[in-house]
């Protein structure tokens, strides 16, 4: 990828941003922060600008890379994973009222509701006997601790996450699974189109579902 392509690509979906040949951006509305990308020296630097209440932006550098490419897919899969979370997945929490996503309520039962609802029961595996390739591991270690995982297409068991309480499992395991279905579905109609050759890589799934 490069950032003329992710540019346009973002522009399409929905999350404007721009690139000038020399630095990219998403494109929010005024005094919001926003990620940035620039060349300096040999490497591009990702950036958080920090705008909101400044009268001079404070750039925090967040990674460094040392290619286009990787600088490249790197912005997409995090500026995209953002838009997806406020887009669909925030949006369907919000709409599905009944199933109390993330509240007190919200218990395995419900989460396989919602699933059972956006139809993406093939991306989530609900304990390691019912292990699926390029799923979301929700794993019941005991009565209090639970475990979510990335499960690869070699299914293999990847990005377990530290111990958590049954609420916050839940809710990771639900947006996780959705974000993961949503990736796989854009890398097809990207696979599709040409924009790439190759699927995305574990880490990038990771790091677009974390």
């Amino acid at each position: 990828m490069n950032f003329e392509q992710v540019a346009r690509l973002l522009t399409d979906e929905g999350k404007e941003t721009r690139y000038n040949g020399e630095i990219i951006k998403e494109i929010l509305p005024p005094y919001s922060n926003y990620h940035e990308i620039c060349k300096v020296g040999d490497n591009w630097i990702l950036n958080l600008v920090v705008v909101d209440h400044q009268n001079t932006p404070v750039h925090q550098q967040i990674a460094t890379f040392t290619s286009e490419d990787s600088a490249a897919i790197y912005f997409y899969i995090d500026r995209l994973s953002s838009f997806y979370s406020k887009k669909y997945v925030r949006k369907f929490i919000q709409e599905q009222n009944d199933l109390d996503i993330g509240g007190e309520l919200f218990d395995l039962p419900l989460l396989i509701a919602a699933i059972e609802r956006l139809k993406i029961e093939k991306f989530f595996s609900n304990g390691v006997i019912n292990l699926k390739p390029m799923s979301i591991l929700l794993n019941n270690i005991n009565e209090t601790d639970w475990k979510i995982c990335f499960v690869n297409s070699n299914m293999q068991i990847l990005d377990e996450s530290q111990i958590l309480d049954r609420m916050d499992a839940l809710f990771y395991a639900f947006t996780n699974t959705y974000l993961l279905s949503l990736l796989q579905s854009r890398e097809k109609e990207l696979l599709d189109q040409g924009e790439i050759t190759e699927p995305f890589s574990d880490g990038e799934y990771i790091q677009f579902i974390a």
